[in-house]
């Protein structure tokens, strides 16, 4: 069974499945497969909330950033006049 091939006979797969030793405890119900869905689902969800939580506080660092360096350079700025 090749990658081209696997797609063209899902009982010929299932079949080899079981005959290299796959246990048919293995195989989800209906609910257990919607289930597993959600669950994908919801940790999607949270690692997207996540990184806009993270952007978010980059934005805010990134300001506080700038704001300390134009402050810096003003100070910079005012001490070379006094030096003068």
């Amino acid at each position: 069974m090749t990658s081209d091939t696997r797609r063209q006979c899902n009982c010929c797969r299932l079949a080899k499945c079981f005959r290299v030793g796959m246990d048919r405890k293995s195989i989800r119900s209906e609910d257990q497969r919607l289930e597993r869905l959600r669950l994908i689902e919801y940790n999607r969800r949270k690692r997207e909330e996540k990184r806009n939580e993270d952007a978010k506080a980059l934005t805010i660092i990134n300001k506080q950033l700038m704001v300390f360096l134009f402050l810096f350079d003003l100070n910079l700025y005012f001490s070379r006049l006094d030096s003068t």
